[in-house]
């Protein structure tokens, strides 16, 4: 049924306990009586803004570079007073700079915005700060350096400077650290014409940042070399070492086997007759090589196979001839080079083990070789160290081993060997 329209439009009264209800609801929101329901502009809430300037790229770029800044200063600073790092407290302290200036930059990130690069009245000392930035850059370009560990560490070491080579200077009394006055690319002289070592720009830096040690960066391994000369019952042939690969050898212009020597464990628990397996396989036949290691010293002489072959004797060389192994001669769990001659495997060199349980390995032994022809005194260039020589020539395979720097007027006599 529809109601009566003078019904619908009928005000509704409310009762005497509403109105007092409404009045004192008023009174709360500060509405006054007859007043259109809104909330007057003095009792609103105030806002606030809540966006922020976005950070911009400039204002990263400033933070590295005044923290990169603030460390080299610090280095600076131990270079004019070297005495001052050999207190144990500074370089704890030291350590302790890249994470007390982190946090400090990013709590003041909001500040350092607002202060150093935003449109504030401290504009212009913002601006300042940018403008000392490439001077900074400038004053940090005069102690560039090296790090260097240097075979001997007394060698006698020049850098190339205007195409003549002058005596080196270093900032540090152990000579680790080269000094130099750009990052610019170099050559670097140890003892003698043949130990000229390039060094390239980024070399330079990395020997800059060397100076944080948190960062781990390794030192440049510098080695003199030297002559070593081979006596041949042939004019010509074939001449190798077995070495490790590092940038003396490569200095040394010997060309390296495209692999390296394998490894071959054993574990038979045998103290007189072992085995072991390369990846990849290989036939053993004259001239391979192994890097052998066993978990059983040996008890009397000792025999192997190599990849299920065939067995052969080792042998050691010892008193100018090749001896059968005494017991305790293969220690476990130690490195050994052996190289066969295709009858017997021969024992080069024992190799370091690792030390302290680090779990270092023994870096990979390559093949460096160089022919010779028409001459039976052919010689090479090595750093110091012991090595393993294999002369290839007509009629004779041999190896042999010997020790770098070797004395005056002494070779490695394959003459004697082939002839034996």
């Amino acid at each position: 049924m529809a109601l009566d329209a003078t019904k619908r439009a009928a005000p509704i009264i409310p009762t005497p306990g509403e109105q007092e209800l409404l009045a004192s609801l008023r009174n709360v929101i500060g509405e006054r009586p007859g007043g259109s329901g809104e909330v007057p502009e003095k009792t609103k809430p105030e806002t606030k803004a809540e966006g922020k300037a976005p950070f911009s790229f400039l204002q990263f770029v400033f933070i590295i570079a005044l923290a990169l800044d603030l460390s080299l200063i610090y280095v600076y600073v131990l270079d004019l007073f070297p005495g001052v790092e050999q207190n144990t407290v500074i370089p704890r302290l030291a350590q302790l700079l890249p994470i007390v200036g982190g946090t400090l930059l990013v709590s003041y990130l909001d500040q350092i915005r607002a202060w150093v690069l935003g449109l504030t009245a401290k504009k212009s000392f913002g601006l300042g700060c940018i403008l000392v930035l490439p001077l900074l850059l400038a004053f940090q370009m005069r102690f560039y350096t090296l790090f260097v560990d240097l075979h001997p560490a007394t060698a006698h070491v020049q850098i190339m400077e205007k195409d003549k080579f002058n005596d080196a200077e270093f900032n540090d009394t152990e000579r680790h650290f080269l000094r130099l006055k750009k990052p610019l690319a170099y050559r670097v002289r140890i003892d003698n014409e043949a130990s000229e070592y390039p060094i390239t720009a980024l070399q330079v830096l990395k020997g800059t940042l060397a100076r944080w040690r948190w960062l781990g960066v390794s030192p440049l391994r510098l080695e003199v070399l030297h002559e070593v000369n081979v006596s041949s019952p042939q004019p010509s042939g074939r001449l190798e070492v077995l070495a490790p690969d590092t940038l003396a050898l490569h200095l040394s212009k010997l060309t390296r086997s495209p692999a390296p020597v394998p490894g071959c464990a054993d574990s038979s628990g045998s103290g007189t007759a072992q085995s072991c397996s390369t990846t990849p396989r290989f036939t053993p036949s004259a001239g391979k090589a192994i890097l052998y290691k066993t978990t059983t010293p040996n008890t009397d002489g000792l025999t192997i196979n190599v990849n299920s072959s065939s067995t052969a004797h080792v042998r050691k060389w010892r008193d100018a001839a090749f001896q059968a192994l005494a017991a305790g001669d293969l220690p476990a769990n130690t490195p050994v080079l052996m190289v066969y001659d295709g009858a017997y495997w021969n024992i080069g060199t024992i190799l370091n083990a690792p030390s302290g349980g680090s779990g270092e390995a023994v870096p990979p032994i390559y093949f460096w070789s160089e022919a010779f022809s028409g001459d039976n005194s052919p010689s090479i260039r090595l750093p110091a160290g012991k090595y393993v020589f294999v002369l290839t020539v007509d009629g004779c395979h041999q190896f042999l081993s010997g020790e770098v720097p070797m004395k005056e007027e002494e070779q490695v006599d394959f003459l004697t060997a082939c002839n034996t």
